[in-house]
């Protein structure tokens, strides 16, 4: 038993070279996977070496190892299963049709031309989907004040789009 021993980086490498074969060997049966037998190995052996100086012997780091490892192997596995059940009730988005390259650099070019405002209106109402009131909210201003960026930002992407389309083709 010692008590009052330092932690220092000599402790912590013969903590590590004396225990993480076992924490991998005992993480890999829980697991079932030798990379996340790794992951959850390390991140426990991490957590311990953290909280080291209350232990006062040695000998009880691969308890409080073991005891960690499993922690974090069963809450590893919670929040796979629970990430897993959230997308298999996520329904998959709808594909989206992309255009050509030669249409998309048009529509980017004629985008770029517009002021920094009315272009993020546009890529907020289109990109991000969202309602004029959430366009508003990112922009911190009115809804009528979105609006009429928007009107503004379609007008000039209109002509914008006719002027590139008659000298393009």
């Amino acid at each position: 038993m010692m008590s009052g021993w330092k932690l220092g980086p000599a402790r912590v490498g013969h903590l590590y070279e004396t225990n993480i074969a076992r924490a991998v060997r005992l993480a890999a049966l829980l697991e079932g996977d030798d990379d996340r037998a790794q992951d959850v190995a390390h991140d426990a052996f991490v957590r311990v070496i953290s909280r080291f100086a209350h232990l006062r012997s040695e000998d009880a780091f691969w308890a409080y190892l073991r005891k960690t490892i499993v922690t974090v192997s069963i809450a590893g596995r919670r929040r796979r299963e629970t990430e897993r059940r959230h997308v298999q009730r996520t329904p998959a988005p709808a594909p989206v049709e992309l255009p050509d390259a030669s249409e998309r650099d048009r529509v980017w070019r004629a985008l770029s031309t517009l002021p920094t405002r009315q272009r993020a209106a546009v890529v907020l109402r289109y990109y991000e989907d969202l309602p004029d009131a959430g366009v508003a909210r990112s922009l911190g201003c009115s809804v009528g004040a979105t609006r009429s960026l928007m009107a503004r930002a379609l007008r000039a992407l209109r002509s914008e789009m006719e002027e590139r389309g008659d000298g393009d083709e």
